[in-house]
């Protein structure tokens, strides 16, 4: 009589899942929230400027999530509950987000540690100097282009100097992405039109001929054109009121004199914290690409 008894239970038992379905419910739970995400977010970020190899990008790492998640599925033997397993799928990329966030979302402090070895240190004639190959082109083209330079402060390190060019440089590439705490959407212009036309946000050390124990923190926006009104745009966190313009031609002498003779502060010691601060943490350097 108790034989009968098991019997009976163990045939009331669902029975297991197969292997290919539990894949491919882990997996389908795995790319669930990339579908929603595809609907809601992605076509204005992912997909705003539709490529081929963004698209490739994406497929990728919709493939990765899926095999993450079937693979999560084909651990579950005795699962035999399709939706435990499409459940189980969704848990799965975890495994992969939690990495990519390391990452993606460093802290704008560890950024800055990338960013500097990409800071320049010249003496104002090697940065600004005309070369054989300018000089050509200026005769050719009987042009002399003009270049509007921010100076933003001073230091007598040079390493410090580095330090706070790289977090303006990662300031100002957060802000061409709209990534800046309490940054309004509607400035009047869209900044990633103001690089086409020429916008350069370079940020550079240069220190002058008559005093190489002096580091100057320069920003460097391109013609005037587009530089005035961008000026007004960072203005506050980074101290842009002393700005000269200078022209091919006669680079280093035009910025040595504004170097001399303006009424530059030194840089305070937390100057690049406090500007890293109003970045938010979801900015990643872009190397100034905007678009």
């Amino acid at each position: 009589m108790s034989a009968q008894v098991v019997q009976s239970g163990s045939a009331d038992k669902p029975a297991a899942l197969s292997t290919v379905k539990r894949c491919l419910f882990g997996g389908a739970g795995a790319i669930a929230p990339l579908i929603v995400l595809a609907i809601s977010v992605d076509p204005k970020t992912v997909f705003i400027s539709f490529t081929i190899i963004v698209f490739a990008g994406y497929a990728v790492k919709a493939t990765l999530l899926f095999l993450v998640g079937g693979f999560v599925g084909f651990l579950q033997r005795n699962e035999s509950d399709e939706f435990k397993c499409f459940i189980m799928g969704i848990s799965a990329p975890a495994l992969i987000t939690t990495y990519a966030a390391s990452g993606a979302h460093a802290a704008p402090t560890d950024q800055i540690d990338r960013i500097i070895p990409t800071i320049s240190v010249e003496l104002t004639d090697l940065a600004f100097g005309e070369d054989w190959l300018l000089q050509f082109k200026r005769g050719f083209s009987g042009s002399n282009p003009q270049t509007t330079i921010a100076i933003v402060g001073k230091t007598k390190d040079e390493l410090v100097a580095r330090r706070d060019a790289a977090a303006i440089t990662l300031y100002v590439d957060c802000s061409i992405q709209g990534k800046i705490i309490n940054q309004t959407a509607e400035r009047g212009f869209d900044e990633a039109s103001l690089r086409d036309r020429g916008l350069s946000s370079d940020t550079i050390v240069v220190y002058p001929p008559w005093d190489n124990n002096t580091f100057f923190v320069l920003l460097k926006l391109g013609p005037p054109s587009v530089a005035v009104d961008y000026l007004n745009v960072i203005r506050g966190p980074i101290d842009v009121s002393h700005y000269t313009v200078i022209n091919q031609a006669q680079g280093p002498e035009i910025l040595d004199k504004a170097l001399k003779y303006m009424d530059i502060s030194y840089l305070p010691p937390d100057f690049a914290i406090n500007l890293v601060r109003n970045i938010r943490p979801d900015c990643v350097w872009n190397r100034g690409y905007s678009r």
